[in-house]
């Protein structure tokens, strides 16, 4: 079978290389399943080169997300079938023709889901949810600033607030961003390229002040965003778009206001997805992940279709998925 791999850290295009592997069997209580979408995520890129919080033994497939169709059973199995559409749920090698998984990590795809919308359930929309729901614990009516709001999960967190009756300031860095995003449903944008972000925060919320905050940014933005916080606001630091391109750690900082934070009691902590993986059961980030599946069905979110790529074009791929500005969305390996 085709299979994706990489045996040494590296630039993504230099170290991807197309392998022949044999096809795996499945053992007691596992699943064989025939891949058919897998999504390029900026953390996919970060493993391989090595500059993540977590990296696998090598040499490996990369991919931590991606769907397909149950191609045959092991012994024991139960509950599924040949031809279901399915998720395997937090399993590495997503990037090959087949990947075996335990039948207790498997999600079963809605028949209203498409199957590249089913590929992105993990990553980027239970990294929305988790954050709004248990990290942040937003409440109904209550303000919620982001930035990189025109980011895969910028647009979950204003799709997920609606849901959830939240209201939205959302930063962006271009203008032709802003009536996109107002047009799906956020309540308030703030363009950084030209206009004063704490000065907009503070005309927007007024004498309330915002006290939840996600930024994904770094930089001055972000410190703009801590600075807008109230007292005993917090901030939740999840990306640093600011500093990709930067290899010296010295210059990857986040940039603060000493004294709101000492006096306004404010903080930042930083949060990613893989602890959280980690830290819960199995039931619970399955039920979540059903949740959202639901909402998907239920037409209530929607990802974008993304721009296909054929398995063996992963280099292109990940060129693709480094553009600064992709007009197709999310490069999506299929096939």
């Amino acid at each position: 079978m085709l299979s994706i791999q990489f045996e040494r850290f590296g630039e993504p295009t230099e170290v991807l290389q197309v392998v022949d592997v044999p096809v795996p069997e499945p053992k007691t209580n596992q699943v064989l399943i025939r891949m058919r979408v897998r999504p390029v995520h900026s953390s996919d890129l970060h493993i391989m080169r090595g500059r993540y919080g977590i990296l696998p033994p090598l040499p490996i497939s990369p991919g931590i997300e991606g769907m397909g169709v149950i191609e045959s059973l092991g012994e024991g199995v139960q509950g599924f079938h040949v031809g279901q559409r399915v998720i395997p749920f937090n399993s590495w090698g997503c990037w090959q023709e087949y990947l075996v998984a335990d039948a207790s990590r498997l999600l079963l795809v809605p028949d209203t889901v498409s199957d590249e919308m089913a590929a992105q359930l993990i990553i980027n929309p239970m990294t929305a949810w988790v954050m709004l729901t248990q990290e942040l614990q937003v409440e109904r009516g209550e303000w919620l600033v982001q930035t990189a709001a025109n980011s895969a999960v910028g647009r979950l967190v204003i799709q997920l607030s609606q849901i959830l009756g939240l209201k939205t300031i959302n930063i962006v860095r271009s203008r032709e961003q802003v009536q996109g995003l107002l047009d799906m449903g956020a309540d308030e944008v703030i363009c950084s390229a030209d206009e004063n972000v704490v000065e907009r925060i503070a005309q927007i919320t007024g004498s309330t002040g915002v006290g939840k905050a996600m930024d994904s940014v770094a930089g001055q933005v972000g410190a703009d965003v801590l600075q807008s916080l109230r007292f005993g606001g917090v901030m939740l630091q999840y990306g640093a778009l600011s500093t990709h391109g930067q290899t010296d750690p010295g210059k990857m900082i986040l940039p603060v206001f000493a004294p709101k934070m000492i006096y306004g009691v404010t903080s930042v902590r930083g949060w990613w997805i893989y602890p959280w993986l980690s830290s819960v059961s199995l039931e619970e980030a399955r039920g979540i992940a059903n949740q959202l599946l639901s909402l998907m069905a239920q037409g209530r979110i929607v990802l974008g279709s993304g721009q296909a790529f054929a398995l063996a074009d992963a280099k292109q791929a990940v060129r693709y998925a480094q553009q600064a500005q992709r007009q197709g969305g999310k490069a999506l390996l299929v096939g």
